[in-house]
């Protein structure tokens, strides 16, 4: 399992019970945000797919394709997962 940020930004070996996604937390205030994390938490592949799911959409669709880095991450991304999966199961996003 890979998880991508919206600018198709991940690692690039899947997440796992020894290799955990780091999530940091930043507080939101009224008038601005933190610049730091504030926290963070680990997840394995089971506590990524224990997450809910609010809607599905395709991959291309979820990264965002504009500017030559962000199209080089999404076409990095959509040769990986091309050769293990459909793009279709490893599109599932929390939104």
């Amino acid at each position: 399992m890979f998880v991508l940020d919206t600018e198709g930004v991940g690692k690039s070996s899947p997440i796992s019970k020894k290799n955990r996604l780091l999530v940091d937390f930043y507080a939101v205030y009224d008038d601005s945000e933190s610049a730091v994390p504030d926290g963070c938490i680990e997840l394995d592949d089971e506590d990524v797919l224990g997450l809910p799911v609010k809607n599905e959409i395709p991959l291309e669709k979820f990264v965002r394709q504009f500017g030559n880095r962000l199209e080089m991450n999404f076409g990095d991304w959509y040769l990986l997962l091309k050769k293990s999966k459909p793009l279709q199961e490893v599109a599932n996003v929390c939104k």
